[in-house]
C-alpha cells in the first residue's frame, strides 16, 4: 500500500461507500492497458522528450486504472483531486511496460506503450483513503459571522434585518463539501442580532474575527454582510426591485491570512416586497457560498499535503539547553519548524509549526516521545483552535 500517497490525500465522501461495484476489479490483481503518451520536441533533447512522453503515458495508463474504481456506487465529491494524487504516484503502479511504437508529428513526440498496472494496489489505496481520511485530518471546522442590512430608502440609513437566510445558504454549501459546522448556534445569534465590525470585510477587524473563530476551535471563519437597497417599482414590469451587494471573505484562523473573497451585486424583482428581499438574500448568499466553499476546500486539500500551521506556546521554560532545545529536537522529528522565539524574561518559548495531522495527533506525538518522559512536571496541553499551550 502506498502510505505516502494516503497521507497526503483527502476528499469528501458523500454517501456510504459500497464496494460491491468493485467486484470486477477485485477479480484481477493486474490489468494491461495500451496508451499513447505525448511530449513536445521543442527546446528539449530527443532523449528528454522520450522521457517526458513516457511519463505522460504512465499517467494516462494509471488514469484508466483509477477509472475502474470511481464508477457504480462509489461517489466521491471532487474525485479529480483524488485522481491527481493517484496519478502523481503513477510510476509506483506500473509493474511493467513495453514500447509498441513511437513517431513524430508536427513537433510532438508520440510514444505508444502497453503497460501492466497493479490494479489491486490502486483499489487498496483508494479504499484506505476512504477509511482513514477522517482520522488523518478532521473535517475542517468553519464558523460564520454574517449579517444583513436593509436600506428601505436611499435617503434613510441602513437598518439590520435577520440574517438567518444568509446562514442557511452558507451552511448548506459548506456542509455539502464536508465542512464541520460546529458554531451554528453562535452563527445564528450573530446573524440575527447584527455583528458590527466583525462582519465588516476589512483588514482592520481581522484580529477580532480570528479570535472569535479561534475560541470556537475553528479552522476557518467566513465573514461578510449583505446590504439590500429597495429600488422601488419597475414601471415596465410592474415588479418590486431590490438591489443587493454582498461582500464576504474566508480567513485561515491559524495564520490570519485571507483564503478567498467574494463580492457581487444582485438585482431581484418580485411582486411582493418582503419576498423580493428574501429571494435577494438567498440568491446572493448561495452564489457567494458556492464560490467560497470550493476555494476553501482547495486550500484544505493543500494543507493535507503540506501540513496545517500550528502555534505552540511553551510556558515556564527555565533552561534553553535542558528544556527548549530538547523539545525543539522532538518537534523536528515530525514537524516543520517555521519559526521560534524564546524570551528569557517571560520564560516563554513560541514555536510556529507545520504538521501533517490533527491537533490531537500533534499533542500525542509530543507526549509519546521518549525524550519528554524525563520532564515529570510537564503539564497537559491546552488547545484553542490551532494554538497549543504547554507548561514545564
Amino acid at each position: 500500500m502506498n502510505k505516502a500517497l494516503i497521507s497526503v490525500a483527502t476528499f469528501v465522501v458523500l454517501t456510504t461507500v459500497s464496494f460491491l461495484s468493485l467486484a470486477l476489479a477485485q477479480e484481477k490483481d493486474q490489468i494491461t492497458v495500451r496508451v499513447t503518451g505525448q511530449a513536445s520536441l521543442e527546446n528539449v533533447s530527443y532523449d528528454k522528450a522520450i522521457n517526458n512522453a513516457l511519463k505522460n503515458a504512465f499517467h494516462l495508463a494509471v488514469e484508466q486504472g483509477f477509472g475502474v474504481f470511481v464508477k457504480g456506487e462509489m461517489k466521491i465529491e471532487n474525485s479529480h483531486l483524488v485522481k491527481d494524487k493517484i496519478i502523481t504516484e503513477s510510476e509506483g503502479y506500473i509493474l511493467s511496460y513495453k514500447k509498441i511504437r513511437q513517431w513524430d508529428d508536427s513537433g510532438i513526440l508520440n510514444l505508444e506503450i502497453e503497460a501492466v498496472l497493479a490494479l489491486k494496489q490502486i483499489g487498496d489505496d483508494i479504499r484506505s483513503m476512504v477509511k482513514t481520511v477522517s482520522r488523518q485530518l478532521d473535517h475542517p471546522v468553519i464558523v460564520f459571522v454574517l449579517t444583513a442590512w436593509e436600506v428601505p430608502d436611499p435617503a434613510l440609513p441602513k437598518k439590520h434585518v435577520e440574517g438567518q437566510i444568509l446562514i442557511d445558504a452558507f451552511q448548506e454549501q459548506f456542509m455539502k463539501r464536508g465542512f464541520d459546522i460546529k458554531a451554528a448556534d453562535e452563527a445564528r445569534e450573530f446573524a440575527n442580532l447584527g455583528t458590527g465590525r466583525l462582519a465588516y470585510v476589512s483588514s482592520a477587524g481581522r484580529k477580532g474575527i480570528v479570535k472569535y473563530a479561534r475560541d470556537a476551535n475553528a479552522n476557518f471563519v467566513a465573514r461578510g454582510e449583505l446590504i439590500a437597497t429597495f429600488n422601488g417599482l419597475n414601471p415596465a414590469t410592474a415588479a418590486i426591485e431590490w438591489i443587493g451587494t454582498i461582500s464576504t471573505e474566508i480567513i485561515d484562523v491559524s495564520t490570519s491570512e485571507l483564503v478567498a473573497s467574494y463580492s457581487h451585486t444582485v438585482l431581484k424583482a418580485f411582486p411582493d416586497r418582503a419576498q423580493g428581499l428574501s429571494a435577494l438574500m438567498h440568491s446572493a448568499a448561495e452564489n457567494a457560498a458556492k464560490a467560497l466553499s470550493e476555494q476553501t476546500l482547495v486550500t484544505w486539500q493543500q494543507y493535507v499535503g503540506q501540513g496545517l500551521v500550528y502555534e505552540l506556546t511553551v510556558e515556564n521554560v527555565t533552561s534553553w539547553r535542558k528544556q527548549a532545545k530538547v523539545l525543539l529536537k522532538v518537534l523536528d522529528k515530525f514537524c516543520e519548524i517555521r519559526n521560534k522565539n524564546y524570551d528569557r524574561n517571560t520564560k516563554k518559548l513560541i514555536v510556529g509549526l507545520r504538521f501533517k495531522g490533527s491537533v490531537t495527533e500533534l499533542e500525542d506525538n509530543i507526549f509519546e516521545d521518549d525524550s519528554m518522559a524525563k520532564f515529570k512536571n510537564f503539564d497537559t496541553v491546552q488547545v484553542s483552535g490551532n494554538h497549543l499551550t504547554l507548561t514545564f
